[in-house]
This record gives C-alpha cells, structure tokens and sequence, in this order.
C-alpha cells in the first residue's frame, strides 16, 4: 500500500518538474495558434529531461507528443494533458524504464 502511494507520489512529482511550459506555452498546447517545428523547438529548449541527453531523434519524440497533447486538448475531454519529464520519451521507452513488471 505504501509503495504504491509512493510510487504515485513520485509520478506527480516528477510531472510538476516541466510545469513551466505548460504555463508559457498554455495557447499552443491547448490549440491556439499554429505548432510547427520551430516553435516545437523553442519549447524543448526550455524542456528538462531528466532521462537522456538532447538529440535529434528525442526531439522527433518530443514533437510527436506535443501534438498528441494537443489534439487531446482541442477535444471534448474533462481533464487536459501537459508536458512532463517523460514526454521525450517512448511508450515503450517508460514501459520498460518506468514501470513495475507484474508480479507473480
């Protein structure tokens, strides 16, 4: 019980480390204005990653997922998505890094 209070402790926590973009970049991530790549690439300057070192092909991910956030966020949902620390990684990638494997 307590691990997985912690364990969610964390995630919140670690969530909350990129909070600034969420705040300077509210309009792009919630659909106003245009997001293309350059403004993409402002925003992972600002990005901490606390995984990997900054490369082309993170940055490829970045981008692909703030455009998945922000097609969640242009839709009809009761909650909005952000950018966190894990968001220059794969689902595979924070499978594998982040998650517990099931215990028998």
């Amino acid at each position: 019980m307590i691990s997985k209070f912690l364990l969610v402790l964390t995630i919140l926590g670690l969530a909350t480390a990129n909070l600034h973009l969420n705040v300077k970049y509210r309009n792009i991530i919630d659909g106003e204005g245009a997001l293309d790549e350059k403004i993409a690439q402002e925003i992972y300057q600002g990005f901490k990653s606390l995984h990997f070192e900054r490369s082309e092909y993170r940055f490829k991910i970045f981008f692909e997922t703030l455009k998945e956030i922000r097609n969640h966020n242009v839709g009809k949902y009761t909650w909005r998505q952000g950018i966190n620390d894990f968001s220059d990684m794969t689902w595979e990638e924070f499978k594998a890094e982040k998650l517990m494997a099931p215990q028998s």
